[in-house]
């Protein structure tokens, strides 16, 4: 099926009462099916994706694995993104592999300053203006269910900055992400060919898969990762809004007022979960949202064709 194909189903969205770029955003599931009978899934993907980054003007990167075959596909799964806070997840695990490996211990209690607060979304500032203290485990479960910019920073300033995640990511062998600012140091606008601080989506759905079957941590702190990225609060109009209700999805999101972000596992009641991560840049929240959504339709779909869930 070819994009005339999708403008013949287009002509019949009004009915739908749906705009132009939430029916290309939201039709994954069925004509991903119709091509994918019809072609190879990467071309399916790509062909679905396209029109979505030419009606929006965004730039969208998604990556998909399956975790146990290592079946993938992809869209610009190669090219650098802005990571935003997806990158939290990654300061997280550098911070559990040195639980791991007996140099802390979650139950310590971390003492803070004002000095030590990010204002911009943190419930840590919000709730201890004035400083306090907090065990490393609340602080890491608030970093990632939360999003919080002051709980990432005082993980950075407790593992000695951004080097020391950047050396666990080469540790685990994935190549294609870069780590260099802290989150007070981050912008909140993505700068056009910036590429501090950002990653490809295959290597950040890379990340994911390691989570989920790999070594990267030890059973019971990856179980308790998983267990902070189910709680996660952020992006329900992301990936969470395409996965079916029966489905289990560990996440987290990153936004800017350009990007949006979503990268985690889906777990579906039974057959194999899907490492997923979606890029969307050059686009305003509320748009990047729904494209988000549908670039995470379209992988998980044309995955799912490939094995019967």
């Amino acid at each position: 099926m070819r994009l005339q194909g999708l403008e013949s189903l287009w002509k019949k969205a009004p009915v739908m009462q749906l705009n132009r770029l939430e029916f290309l955003a939201s039709s994954g599931t069925l004509v991903v099916n119709m091509m994918i009978a019809h072609t190879n899934s990467s071309i399916a993907v790509a062909s679905m994706i396209s029109p979505l980054e030419s009606e929006s003007g965004a730039k969208i990167g998604m990556s998909a694995i399956e975790t146990i075959t290592g079946k993938r596909i992809g869209y610009r799964d190669q090219q650098p993104f802005p990571m935003a806070s997806t990158v939290k997840l990654l300061v997280v695990m550098a911070t559990l592999q040195r639980v791991d490996r007996g140099l802390d211990s979650l139950d310590t209690v971390v003492p803070f300053s004002s000095s030590d607060l990010v204002q911009r979304f943190s419930a840590i500032a919000t709730d201890h203006p004035n400083g306090g203290a907090l065990s490393l485990r609340t602080i890491c479960a608030l970093t990632i269910s939360e999003s919080d910019n002051t709980g990432v920073d005082l993980l950075f300033k407790r593992i000695g900055g951004p080097p020391p995640v950047d050396a666990y990511i080469r540790e685990l062998g994935i190549a294609g992400i870069r780590v260099d600012r802290t989150e007070r140091q981050l912008p909140e606008h993505a700068n056009a060919g910036e590429r501090r601080d950002s990653a490809t989506p295959f290597a950040m759905a890379s990340v994911i898969h390691r989570i989920v079957v790999g070594s990267s941590l030890c059973n019971k702190s990856k179980h308790t990762l998983l267990g902070w990225m189910m709680q996660t609060k952020t992006g329900r109009d992301r990936i969470r809004a395409v996965i079916p209700s029966s489905w289990r999805l560990a996440h987290k999101t990153g936004t800017y007022s350009n990007v949006v972000n979503d990268i985690g596992a889906a777990f579906p009641p039974s057959g194999h979960p899907i490492a997923l991560a979606v890029f969307v840049e050059d686009v305003d929240v509320s748009k990047g949202s729904l494209l988000c959504a549908g670039a995470a339709r379209i992988g998980l779909q044309a995955l799912r064709q490939a094995r019967s869930y």
